[in-house]
C-alpha cells in the first residue's frame, strides 16, 4: 500500500471521529508537494474535499512529464498554491498552481547561494530549499508580496499589464489566480516587503 493510501487512510479515521475537513491545509515540499497530492486526490474520491494544498518547490524529475507518477496540479484541492526557488532543477519548472510565485525568478541560483561542485550538497540544493525558507518566514510574518505578469523579465523590466498583488504565505487570498514574481533579499531575511516588487 502506498503512502499517500495510508496517510489518506489516517486521515479518514480522524475525520470520522470529527476532524473538520474545512480546517485541512497541506504544505509540503520537493516530493512531499505530489505525495499530498495524491493524498488529497486519494481524500476526495472519498468525499473529502481539502481546502488548500501549498506546494514548495515541487519536484521535477521523474514528474515533468509524469514518469513516475501524476505530479501535483490546481485539480487536488480547492486552492493549489506554488513557490518555484529551482524550477528546472530540482523543482517544477512549469506553473501547476492556481497561483504560483516566482521569487527571483524561480530559478536557481538564488540570491544568496553559493555555486555547487557536487550534487545533493547543501550548495546544489540551497536554491531548492529557500522556498521552505521564504515560506517559514512569512508563516512567522514577513511580508512577502508579489505581482502578477506575464514574465519574470516583463517584472524586472516594469512591463507588467496587471496591477495584481499577492501575499505568499498563510494568509493568500485564494480568489486569486496567475503567475506572481518577486525580489528577495539574498540572506535572512529574505523578505524585501513592498521593495520586492519595485
Amino acid at each position: 500500500m502506498s503512502a499517500a493510501v495510508e496517510i489518506s487512510n489516517a486521515l479518514v479515521k480522524l475525520l470520522k471521529e470529527g476532524l473538520n475537513v474545512k480546517g485541512l491545509h497541506f504544505v509540503g515540499h520537493s516530493l512531499g508537494v505530489h505525495l499530498l497530492g495524491a493524498v488529497a486526490r486519494n481524500l476526495s474520491t472519498r468525499g473529502y474535499v481539502v481546502p488548500r494544498l501549498t506546494g514548495l518547490d515541487a519536484a521535477y524529475p521523474g514528474f515533468y512529464p509524469p514518469i513516475l507518477s501524476t505530479p501535483a496540479s490546481p485539480s487536488d484541492a480547492s486552492f493549489v498554491d506554488m513557490v518555484h526557488t529551482d524550477g528546472g532543477g530540482y523543482g517544477a519548472p512549469q506553473s501547476c498552481g492556481h497561483v504560483d510565485f516566482w521569487p527571483n525568478g524561480g530559478t536557481a541560483k538564488q540570491p544568496g547561494c553559493l555555486p555547487a561542485t557536487l550534487l545533493l550538497t547543501s550548495e546544489d540544493l540551497c536554491s531548492h530549499w529557500r522556498s521552505w525558507e521564504f515560506w517559514s518566514e512569512a508563516v512567522a510574518g514577513e511580508q512577502f508580496l508579489g505581482h502578477k505578469c506575464q514574465s519574470y523579465d516583463s517584472f524586472l523590466r516594469g512591463q507588467c499589464t496587471n496591477t495584481q498583488l499577492a501575499t505568499l504565505g498563510p494568509s493568500i487570498d485564494v480568489r486569486l489566480r496567475g503567475n506572481f514574481y518577486l525580489r528577495t533579499a539574498a540572506q535572512r531575511p529574505y523578505s524585501l516587503g513592498v521593495r520586492g516588487i519595485d
